[in-house]
């Protein structure tokens, strides 16, 4: 029979200094993962570094995006768009 310690996963390192994994960020902020997966596709929230399995993001970005997103119930999408369109226009 094989060793059980040979079959155990090594654990990952931390996160580097700023940064989040983004599943670590959909349950802290409580944000799907798909739509945080999508504001980095569109550069929103920029990429730290990223291995095969784990994406780590910018949290304090990731954290104005957030705020944006809550304030407006129902209109998260339409929210970030104009808070972009306001850091563009600056």
């Amino acid at each position: 029979m094989a060793d059980k310690e040979s079959r155990r996963r090594t654990p990952r390192p931390p996160a580097p200094a700023g940064g989040i994994s983004i599943r670590a960020a959909s349950k802290k902020y409580k944000i799907a993962n798909t739509t945080i997966q999508g504001w980095v596709k569109k550069g929103y929230v920029h990429k730290i570094c990223e291995d095969e399995w784990v994406t780590y993001i910018d949290e304090e970005r990731l954290k104005v995006l957030v705020d944006a997103y809550k304030a407006s119930p129902g209109r998260g999408s339409w929210a970030i768009r104009k808070l972009i369109e306001q850091e563009n226009n600056n």
